[in-house]
């Protein structure tokens, strides 16, 4: 891989980064009762609510950093899989590149979601339609016109 594209993976990384921040904060403004209420108090970790209190600054830089990892992954497997996605420009390939997305990432999550975990329907909906769905499909237009 050459330098270009090394700098349009990382690239679509970072703006993956700043898109999944916003939209797990809308995310989490959706579903905040879950979060504070007690019943579901031990499900969260100690970084992300550490006293019961809101999430600090290590919750904040490992969340960015696990977005910036995870809009990597899907920049790299884009360029690797970019000349067999169907569409002919980057809007129509973005679209199926993110619906794949959801498919093989968003789907399977809520679906062991609800089998292994005690966490709300509601909520696991919220993750698998905002957090998933409309992140996947927006970060995958972007990540077609960036990584080209």
């Amino acid at each position: 891989m050459d330098k270009k594209a090394t700098l349009r993976i990382v690239i679509a990384a970072l703006i993956f980064m700043m898109l999944a921040a916003v939209i797990h904060g809308l995310s989490a403004q959706l579903t905040m009762g879950y979060y504070t209420d007690p019943q579901y108090a031990t499900l969260w970790s100690g970084l992300m609510m550490p006293g019961g209190g809101p999430p600090g600054s290590g919750f904040i830089a490992f969340s960015l950093l696990f977005n910036f990892i995870v809009g990597f992954i899907y920049a790299y497997a884009y360029h690797i899989i970019k000349a067999g996605m169907p569409g002919g420009n980057y809007l129509k390939k973005g679209l199926n590149y993110g619906t794949m997305l959801f498919l093989v990432a968003t789907v399977p999550f809520a679906f062991s979601s609800i089998l292994l975990l005690s966490v709300p329907f509601f909520m696991v909906v919220v993750w698998a339609l905002l957090d998933g769905f409309v992140l996947q499909l927006i970060a995958g237009i972007l990540i077609a016109r960036i990584v080209g």
